[in-house]
């Protein structure tokens, strides 16, 4: 990779980045919590949550690897909690496109 491939390649991820805390700046307003693990000043992953009477919507962010990725899902209340966490309805992609998508299921 040379200068420029690096340079492009920050550029798309801080545009990445500013996608991403609009997304969430946007679930929050809606209800969401949002917590970074581990909790520090560069943090691997950020958790997204909105519990419902009968279920739990749930967003991960993995901030490991560029390009960032994310994953959403839908899990019957108090599935999280047991060994085996099963989804009903799974998305993933880029962490906007994901939070937007399960941000739309709440109006189903």
């Amino acid at each position: 990779m040379d200068d420029h491939d690096h340079n492009d390649e920050f550029v798309l991820s801080a545009m990445g980045i500013a996608r991403i805390v609009g997304a969430i700046t946007i679930a929050r307003r809606k209800g969401w919590t949002f917590e970074a693990k581990p909790n520090e000043r560069m943090p691997e992953q950020i958790l997204g949550l909105r519990e419902f009477s009968d279920h739990q919507d749930v967003v991960h962010i993995d901030l490991r690897d560029l390009p960032i990725s994310a994953s959403g899902g839908r899990f019957a209340r108090g599935a999280l909690d047991s060994a085996e966490m099963k989804a009903s309805r799974v998305v993933t992609g880029t962490p906007d496109k994901v939070i937007a998508e399960v941000l739309a299921w709440e109006d189903e």
